[in-house]
């Protein structure tokens, strides 16, 4: 609306938003606006706002004690894990409602925190979550796609948010081992999943993620990557990485997507612009290690992973897990020496990464159990 008459106000007005209150992902997606990013004037207005405003320093009221906490779930309890390695909390909290059936967890731009659960064989139920009651709320239904006795033997999930709607995503497979895609969108005005177009998969890998960036979405295997395109309800060939056959989590940082294996035996960064990857190390002696689940996440601009491990000595069958920072300076991974609380089998994202929200930590301490450590940078 009449773009060349309004656009001088522009960095007037965004010289009033709180930059240090956004997540890494907004403030991203701010900085790469054509608006922005071609404007040096107002690009630099931005990044002042960011360097100058320290939020640490800045008297507590209400709405603003918040901090960005990658969370996870029980596997066999209806139990939540919260973490922030570098302020050293961690929170761990118990629902009433049954998380255990959860098979699929995301947050959005709007720092909703929804989740699928399959409460019934007919259909998968969609909650959002309430942070003052520290509870769910139903939203809506989908129908199930593995209601049919043929899909019982592999099934991939996910639940990702794409231009403001939430995509469910699911890759199944039955005892025929031909793949089964499902792809659908929310409305939530009229409550109703619309079906959307499906990649044509070459061939079907068990080890697979699902990852959105920016307005698309990527779906990718060791040997194949396909885009889809939200506007267009499209999808594209990409180049695959072919290069970690275990493929186990990715997570999308700016226009690059990280990606590695269980054992995190080598690091694949997908970089979007140019169709092509590069390799990172990861750990020095990843063959010695009894890693079982990597989960990568992204947390106030540094790259961790949580590593899962049982030991074969053991007469647990609970998981045992490693916190480790990214260092882009030396090109290592640090072990951050906190150990996670356990819980019952092992802590799960539900998804290709630990979904990361702001927590308003005044709810938090109210109906969490915390552990402080020492924070870790």
């Amino acid at each position: 609306h009449y773009k060349e008459e309004r656009w001088h106000h522009l960095p007037s007005i965004l010289q009033h938003v709180r930059f240090n209150l956004l997540t890494s992902d907004d403030k991203t997606a701010i900085w790469e606006h054509p608006l922005v990013k071609n404007a040096p004037q107002v690009s630099e207005v931005t990044r002042n706002a960011v360097q100058v405003v320290d939020t640490s320093n800045l008297k507590a009221r209400a709405g603003m004690d918040k901090q960005e906490m990658a969370f996870l779930f029980s596997a066999r309890t209806s139990e939540m894990l919260f973490i922030n390695p570098r302020a050293g909390r961690f929170f761990s909290c118990y629902f009433t409602e049954n998380l255990e059936s959860v098979i699929a967890a995301t947050v959005t731009s709007n720092n909703d925190i929804y989740i699928l659960a399959e409460l019934c064989y007919e259909e998968l139920s969609l909650f959002l979550y309430n942070y003052v009651e520290n509870g769910w709320e139903y939203k809506s239904m989908v129908a199930n796609p593995r209601r049919s006795d043929e899909f019982h033997f592999v099934s991939h999930e996910y639940l990702v948010e794409i231009n403001g709607q939430l995509h469910y995503f699911a890759v199944l497979v039955p005892y025929s081992m031909k793949a089964f895609v499902v792809h659908q969108k929310y409305n939530q005005y009229t409550d109703q999943w619309q079906e959307c177009s499906l990649p044509q998969l070459a061939s079907y890998n068990q080890k697979c993620v699902v990852v959105p960036c920016r307005q698309h979405l990527y779906y990718f295997t060791n040997t194949e990557m396909h885009r889809y395109d939200a506007t267009e309800d499209r999808w594209c060939r990409l180049t695959p990485p072919n290069a970690i056959p275990l493929l186990c989590t990715a997570v999308a940082i700016g226009t690059e997507v990280f990606c590695t294996d269980n054992r995190l035996s080598k690091l694949a960064v997908y970089e979007i612009s140019s169709d092509s990857w590069r390799m990172l190390p990861g750990l020095p002696s990843p063959e010695s290690s009894d890693f079982f689940l990597s989960d990568l996440f992204v947390l106030e601009d540094k790259l961790y992973i949580v590593l899962s491990s049982t030991s074969i000595s053991s007469e647990s069958e609970d998981a045992d897990h490693w916190l480790l920072v990214y260092d882009q300076s030396t090109g290592d991974w640090k072990d951050l020496n906190v150990a996670l609380p356990r819980t019952i089998g092992c802590w799960r994202p539900h998804g290709s990464m630990c979904s990361v929200a702001c927590m308003y930590m005044a709810y938090m301490k109210a109906n969490c159990r915390c552990t402080e450590h020492s924070g870790a940078s």
